[in-house]
């Protein structure tokens, strides 16, 4: 790999571009995008977005996340009075830290207890010549929606944009795209029903699914039937103790908002959560689990094909309507991209498979773990290893990584490494 450095003396500035690497797309996972809101319609311009996920305004606001579901179009809309959004596509400061600034102009702090992305793409910038913002971007979304909902709302023909700008700029160098837990199925609904195979063919270098959640991960069924904490939900790392820029001044009372936020929004309530179809999306496929059984009452078991009677049981009927028209269908038989895919993911570590209610769905059940990365389980992680030698055209490569947790592996040192072997493979 060589460098050319191109010097501009009109500003007096030097630019170096990577030469022989592959531009990185980063495609995050759920909750890893920043999402601003506010009043619609509005009053008093100039109409500010102001940070809500991750930000301290999420302690009086997360109920504002809520969606409404329109029956009869099968639609999901804002509740009224409030508009969302997610910021930050094209650019990476928004996946690298979670917790976002107070309006959308600015990129907002970086606090260690909220980075997410920050150490990949610090990696590939100071180690092999990329330049954030241009040969390594971030493509983030409304997490809260489907990819169907993605594709009504103009995201996948964004994302389709980027690609061909990121080619483009790059000298007509294919794109690799780097996706992260649910970016996984949002990127293959998109290579599978946006793209065809010519594009592919022409913009594409690899799609590198990290720990990618393809039958979502069971600790789903949790979090719609009796609720998780945020702790629980974020994904970033919340242990040990964080790092400051300083030890007094703004970053220290940004650190203290965003443990604060923790500590006073023991749990996304349920009924938050129930109204989002990115999370049923995130649910077990019954193609994957077949007759488990995920969920155990005193009175009886459901499998991930019982979803009807467990959501009517558990008081959320509306559930199964939501993910019966639909949602289901989204990734279904989890078809092969064809183009170079490298799945990589963590393994060993104990990852919640079932829960038994002793005590009515109100309470807190007994969990029951199984083999995953601590948040996707093995059978999840492992759907795109049925690609291999099947409808797959395309080169195909898969790694697992003994005990690397599903925030971690963003990170881990194997993986950067791999990663970086594929994108200077061009």
């Amino acid at each position: 790999m060589s460098l050319r450095t191109i010097a501009t003396f009109a500003m007096m500035t030097v630019i170096t571009v990577a030469e022989g690497v592959s531009p990185i797309l980063l495609v995050p996972g759920m909750r890893g995008s920043q999402l601003y809101s506010r009043e619609e319609p509005c009053h008093k311009p100039p109409c500010q977005w102001k940070g809500l996920w991750m930000h301290s305004r999420l302690i009086t606001h997360h109920k504002d996340i809520k969606l409404e579901y329109d029956q009869a179009s099968n639609t999901y809309h804002n509740q009224s009075g409030i508009g969302i959004k997610a910021v930050g596509f094209g650019v990476t400061c928004r996946v690298e830290y979670l917790f976002a600034s107070g309006n959308e102009k600015e990129c907002g702090p970086r606090i260690k207890r909220s980075e997410y992305l920050h150490h990949f793409v610090e990696y590939f910038v100071k180690n092999f010549g990329y330049e954030r913002d241009r040969t390594i971007r971030a493509a983030p979304y409304d997490f809260r929606m489907t990819p169907e909902h993605h594709e009504q709302r103009g995201y996948y023909s964004s994302l389709k944009k980027l690609v061909e700008e990121m080619y483009e700029d790059g000298g007509n160098t294919k794109v690799t795209l780097v996706v992260h837990s649910m970016g996984a199925p949002v990127t293959l609904y998109f290579l599978n029903n946006v793209v065809d195979q010519d594009w592919k063919d022409t913009y594409i270098h690899a799609f590198v699914p990290l720990a990618g959640a393809w039958s979502g991960g069971n600790a789903v069924l949790r979090s719609l039937i009796s609720g998780m904490t945020l702790k629980e939900l974020i994904p970033v790392d919340l242990s040990g103790t964080p790092d400051h820029v300083s030890r007094g001044g703004r970053t220290q009372v940004i650190e203290n908002s965003f443990r604060g936020l923790l500590d006073q929004v023991p749990k996304l309530t349920k009924d938050v959560v129930r109204t989002l179809p990115g999370v049923l999306l995130m649910l077990p496929n019954a193609t994957v689990w077949k007759d488990k059984v995920l969920v155990k009452t005193d009175s009886r078991d459901y499998t991930a094909s019982d979803y009807e009677a467990l959501f009517t049981d558990a008081d959320y009927p509306l559930g199964f309507t939501m993910y019966s028209n639909g949602i289901t269908g989204i990734n279904a038989g989890y078809p092969a991209p064809n183009v170079p895919v490298y799945c990589f993911y963590g393994t060993g570590i104990p990852t919640e498979e079932s829960f038994y209610y002793n005590n009515g769905f109100e309470e807190s059940p007994i969990i029951t773990t199984g083999p995953g990365d601590g948040t996707v389980n093995d059978l999840s992680s492992e759907v795109c290893l049925e690609w291999a030698g099947g409808a797959q055209q395309q080169h195909f490569e898969s790694r697992n990584f003994e005990g690397v947790h599903h925030n971690k592996i963003v990170t881990h040192p194997e993986v950067l490494e791999a990663v970086k072997d594929i994108v200077t493979s061009i």
